[in-house]
């Protein structure tokens, strides 16, 4: 099994231009960086809400740089006074969890509406 780096997500966006200009910030000063669910966030902003918007995501051991890198910046807002969130082995971030999970009941619970919506109306004589 190869050793990969752990990584850390050092900021998250809502809209895709920000993260864009941090990611460019962090390539610039040599941090290997980049954008997680940037796509989905193009696509949807719900869904986007709903896995915890764009993160930008780097190796742990440049968290310093990084963070200094885009406080001189001064665009990006800190995550909260947390630690910085390390990913899962399959890259969910643990303070969205909650939210994702409500987001999808609804979404299911909106899929589940329909389905018995069009039953009703095929079923009608």
């Amino acid at each position: 099994m190869p050793n990969h780096p752990a990584l850390v997500v050092i900021r998250r966006f809502r809209e895709l231009p920000p993260a864009q200009v941090a990611l460019t910030a962090l390539e610039a000063s040599g941090i290997p960086a980049e954008l997680r669910n940037q796509n989905v966030a193009a696509i949807d902003w719900f869904y986007s809400d709903a896995i915890g918007g764009i993160s930008l995501v780097i190796p742990a051991e440049f968290s310093q740089e990084a963070e200094t890198v885009l406080s001189q910046q001064g665009e990006a807002e800190p995550l909260a006074d947390t630690p910085p969130d390390v990913l899962g082995p399959h890259g969910h971030s643990r303070p969205f969890a909650s939210r994702r999970r409500v987001a999808l009941y609804v979404l299911g619970v909106t899929a589940l509406v329909y389905v018995i919506a069009e039953i009703a109306l095929w079923l009608r004589p």
